[in-house]
């Protein structure tokens, strides 16, 4: 009895905690909202933010919403910006507004691509840095360059790389004048679109910016598109980056990723959606140059059930949560706790384990591949694990594992005395945390 409530008393600390989801070596895990753009009213996106103590947000204040032709001027929606602003920094969050698009009353359309147009760009991005300085952390330069977002053109044109980093140069130059502790994230690239990345930083982008954003979207590919498909283009993307002398210390940031849940092509259903985003953020965890991930997005985006853009949000527009929003709060949590987070996966199952806790205590985080479904039998020498996440059938067993039925999602468990095991039992394989034998985790840590 003593052991048990005392792990109980553990993990209440782990689950309740607030603050900063920021772990110590600075993963932030956020998500998007739509104050700045006049989208959701900043009441509505504070409720949808309940449960999720300190989480980052992603917002956006767009250039034509600022400046006309009588000049610079405070845009109706800015009030629920400032307040969201205000609300998050207040609960320990951090924020990362967009700056983008053009503005047809400052004489630029489309992208900002000559000399003249970017000058202009400047001047509205020092504005904006103005106003925010010392409550913004993240500037990020343009949304989806690389896509056309913001070409002025329909369909949209894709832009090009070498007047993107024209931009970029500027804009990071006037940002670290007037803002040096600012991060300036850059690319914002839409897809898996290698080639773009790799024409931006042929054109120096590595020296203007103090991280690289990406938006790794692959729910379009169908069954293919899964958290472990845009990873595996991420880890190919750090190793064309991280090759260049000027990106050197610097992360990536994935400030868009999402899965939507209609049920019909692209889509995944709520449940899905919800175990994708754990599997996501745990495998990003795993990689020490990952800097971040913001969640598309915080509220659906529209009423529309069958609306794949409609589908993306942890809550509805009523306010009602999804299941994602529960485990975002709980992975949170996790992010906060566990400091050391080790990839290992074998043909049952992809396990990320969870240690460095404050208390001693440790997790796994576990799924089997796509489309199966285990018994899996959850260990802890002799003490009891504890579940965190997960929904498989659970029974207790005499010598006090866990046994769950028909695992086809993510599970998470936790215990404080001893190093987790997870089995599956028909194969005989079986993976324990760091401090236990066998099994020892192979791959990064952050």
């Amino acid at each position: 009895m003593r052991r048990l409530t005392r792990l109980c008393a553990t993990l209440a600390l782990a689950l309740a905690g607030s603050g900063q989801l920021a772990a110590s070596a600075g993963f932030v895990l956020g998500v998007g909202t739509h104050a700045g753009d006049g989208r959701d009213r900043s009441e509505a996106i504070i409720a949808g933010l309940d449960g999720l103590e300190g989480v980052a947000i992603r917002d956006s204040l767009f250039w034509s919403r600022v400046e006309d032709r009588d000049g610079f001027h405070d845009a109706p929606e800015m009030d629920h910006l400032d307040r969201l602003v205000a609300s998050v920094a207040g609960a320990g969050g951090q924020v990362l507004l967009v700056l983008a698009y053009g503005n047809r009353e400052a004489g630029s359309v489309g992208f900002p691509d000559s000399a003249g147009e970017r000058a202009a760009f400047v001047r509205y991005v020092r504005w904006v840095v103005g106003r925010y300085r010392g409550r913004v952390r993240f500037f990020e330069v343009w949304n989806e360059w690389n896509a056309g977002m913001g070409s002025g053109k329909k369909p949209p044109v894709r832009g090009g790389a070498t007047d993107y980093v024209k931009l970029l140069a500027d804009v990071h130059a006037a940002i670290k004048a007037d803002a040096p502790e600012a991060v300036v994230l850059a690319g914002a690239i839409e897809g898996l679109d290698t080639e773009w990345l790799r024409a931006m930083m042929a054109a120096g982008a590595g020296q203007y910016m103090d991280g690289l954003s990406v938006h790794p979207y692959v729910h379009a590919k169908g069954e293919a598109g899964t958290p472990e498909r845009s990873m595996a283009w991420l880890d190919q993307a750090w190793n064309l980056v991280s090759g260049d002398d000027a990106f050197n210390g610097k992360s990536i940031y994935v400030t868009e990723i999402g899965w939507p849940s209609v049920h019909r092509a692209a889509g995944v259903g709520r449940t899905r959606a919800s175990d994708y985003l754990v599997r996501f953020v745990a495998l990003a965890r795993t990689r020490p140059w990952i800097g971040g991930v913001w969640w598309y997005e915080l509220r659906d985006g529209g009423p529309n059930p069958m609306s794949r853009e409609h589908s993306f949000g942890l809550t509805r527009r009523s306010g009602q949560p999804w299941p994602a929003h529960d485990a975002v709060g709980r992975l949170a949590r996790l992010l906060r706790n566990y400091p050391d987070w080790q990839l290992q996966a074998d043909r049952d199952k992809t396990m990320v384990a969870l240690s460095g806790a404050a208390d001693g205590s440790r997790c796994a985080v576990f799924w089997p591949p796509d489309g199966s479904r285990l018994e899996v039998v959850v260990g802890a020498g002799g003490d009891a694990p504890q579940r965190v996440l997960g929904r498989a059938p659970v029974s207790r067993q005499a010598d006090g594992t866990r046994r769950l039925a028909g695992v086809g999602g993510v599970e998470a468990w936790c215990a404080t005395q001893a190093p987790v095991t997870v089995r599956v039992p028909a194969s005989g394989s079986s993976d324990r945390l760091p401090g236990g034998q066998p099994g020892a985790p192979r791959g990064g840590s952050r």
